[in-house]
Parts: structure tokens; C-alpha cells; sequence
């Protein structure tokens, strides 16, 4: 028989599995041929822990968040022998778990998982800290880990809408003066927020971007030169069109490696899927050398990979 070792985050979001719920779960995994073993994490970086020290398994599969997922990324990557990767998303913005084709009813998305195929996808990092899916630094971006936990436990997304509202009101906005290179090529200039990305779902933001692959070797990258509040909110109508690169005031690359260099003195932590980069400095390199199997349902396979299906 296979084997399959579950990491729930029981701190994500604001819903809560029930040990009946588990039943179910762990049932369903045995009619496909796995004998599961369920862990909790218990602190943040647990999960990292748990996936680089596990004995060899079939499967991994994560329940919990967007950080979540990037723990559980971020141990598998240290690993000698990596693993079998799925996550359901239970968190409360799930981009990830959106971006893979999963819905909010945990059994269905589980089904989903083990009929799904297995693909590589490109994992990025920053200074060698890996991110699964952006890293963003300017105005709001910190509205993530910034926001109370029990308030998006209580609220969900609401709280982080109620966050960016009492934000509004601080009128000066940090620019950036930085120096920057895409796959070598130069460039400068004065920015107010930065997103680096491999995904078509930021902040809860569908399709943010046209023809996002998760396979091509490449991350994303937008600038925003604005500085008016008005001129960053006229903006959402080319986000909502999935037309973002082509909105003045912004600039768009795509790269395989992407340095750059800060020139002034506004310090201030990246934040990486969803979480505080843990440390500041005024240079940052990011590539997408690391790869991961990861299992995605098969409805989003065309969508989001250019490569072929790898047969289980």
C-alpha cells in the first residue's frame, strides 16, 4: 500500500476540520490506495520542519494556506530525495490553491488532487529564501501579515479590505529609487511598489496577468511608478482586465533571474506569499532554479503548464 502524510495548518482561515471530516478524508485516501498518517503543525515553521525531516512517502499533501504551502515548499526543497507534493487550500485568501482549480469543499478538492497530474512547476526564491508564488514590496503589501490573525479568522477576506481602508488614509507613499537588472539587461528608476510573481492569482486578483505558465523558466515582474492615490485606484480597471502590464505609470518583464539594487534608505520587509520576509537588505537576487512535482487537477493542466504530462 502507499503512503501519505497529511500537514494541516489548524490556524488557517477561519473554518476548522472536524475529526469526522477527517474520517472522511482519511477514507477516501485509503480507497485510493493510501494508508495516511495526519500531522498538526503547532508554530510557524513547523511545516518546514515536519516535510525536511520526514521518511520517504508517497504523497505530501498540505491543508492550510498560501503560507502554508510555502513551508511545506520550503522543506521539501532541502530535502535530499524530494517529495510528492498537493495542497488544499483552507486558508483566507488561497491563491494558490484558487490558481490550481480547487473550490472550498475539502473532500471534492481532494478528489480532485489524487485524479489530478503530477507537473513540475518553477519555485522562486529571494536571497535563497523560496516563494511559491509572489514577493512584493511597496504600499499595502504588508496588509497580509499585518492584518490580526483573529480578525481573518473572524472575518476571512474582509478584514484585509478593512486594513487597505484605514491604510488610505496615510498620505505619503514610500518611493523606491533602485537600480535593476532583468536576465542581465539594465535598467533604473523610481517605484512605489514592486511584484514579482509565477501565478495568474495575486491578493485575490484573477487572471492578474495573460498567459501565465507555471513551467517556462520564468517569473513575472511589475513595477508601479505612481505616486497619486487616484492614478493607483484608476489602475484596478486594467488589473480587472487581466491588462495590468499595459497600464501607464507600470512597467512588466519576464526573467529567469532579476536583481536589484535599493539607493535610499526606506527599509521595509518583502512580503513572500502572504508572510514577512525576515530580513531587509538594500540588494536582493531572485531566480526559479528550484523545481517541485506537485500534483494539479487535470481541469487546469492546459492553462497554467507549457510542458507535457508526467504519467504516475
Amino acid at each position: 500500500m502507499k503512503t501519505c502524510v497529511v500537514i494541516y495548518n489548524p490556524k488557517s482561515g477561519h473554518r476548522k476540520i472536524s475529526y469526522k471530516k477527517f474520517q472522511r478524508f482519511e477514507e477516501i485516501l485509503f480507497d485510493y490506495g493510501y494508508e495516511t498518517k495526519i500531522i498538526f503543525t503547532e508554530y510557524r515553521g513547523h511545516a518546514t520542519e515536519i516535510m525536511e525531516t520526514l521518511d520517504h512517502v508517497d504523497l505530501v499533501i498540505s491543508i492550510g494556506g498560501d503560507g502554508t504551502f510555502n513551508e511545506v515548499v520550503k522543506g521539501n526543497i532541502r530535502r535530499d530525495k524530494q517529495l510528492l507534493q498537493a495542497h488544499l487550500p483552507l486558508g483566507t485568501t488561497n491563491d494558490i490553491g484558487v490558481m490550481f482549480g480547487y473550490g472550498e469543499n475539502l473532500l471534492h478538492n481532494l478528489e480532485l488532487a489524487v485524479n489530478g497530474v503530477s507537473k513540475k512547476i518553477d519555485i522562486c526564491s529571494i536571497n535563497d529564501v523560496p516563494f511559491t508564488y509572489s514577493a512584493c514590496i511597496g504600499k499595502y503589501t504588508d496588509v497580509p501579515y499585518m492584518t490580526p490573525r483573529k480578525l481573518k479568522k473572524r472575518m476571512g477576506y474582509l478584514a484585509y479590505l478593512i486594513q487597505i481602508i484605514k491604510r488610505l488614509r496615510i498620505k505619503k507613499v514610500p518611493v523606491y529609487d533602485v537600480d535593476f537588472s532583468c536576465d542581465g539587461k539594465k535598467y533604473s528608476g523610481k517605484y512605489t511598489f514592486i511584484i514579482v510573481s509565477s501565478a495568474d492569482r495575486i491578493a485575490g486578483i484573477n487572471h492578474i496577468y495573460k498567459d501565465i505558465k507555471l513551467d517556462d523558466d520564468k517569473f513575472e515582474i511589475l513595477f508601479c511608478a505612481l505616486t497619486k492615490k487616484i492614478e493607483i485606484v484608476r489602475s484596478a480597471f486594467y488589473l480587472i482586465k487581466g491588462e495590468i502590464a499595459k497600464a501607464p505609470g507600470f512597467e512588466f518583464y519576464r526573467a529567469s533571474e532579476f536583481k536589484i539594487d535599493f539607493h535610499n534608505d526606506q527599509h521595509m520587509n518583502w512580503c513572500i506569499d502572504g508572510d514577512k520576509l525576515d530580513f531587509v537588505s538594500d540588494k536582493y537576487v531572485m531566480d526559479n532554479k528550484a523545481k517541485i512535482d506537485l500534483l494539479i487537477p487535470r481541469k487546469k493542466i492546459d492553462e497554467l503548464f507549457c510542458g507535457k504530462e508526467k504519467k504516475q
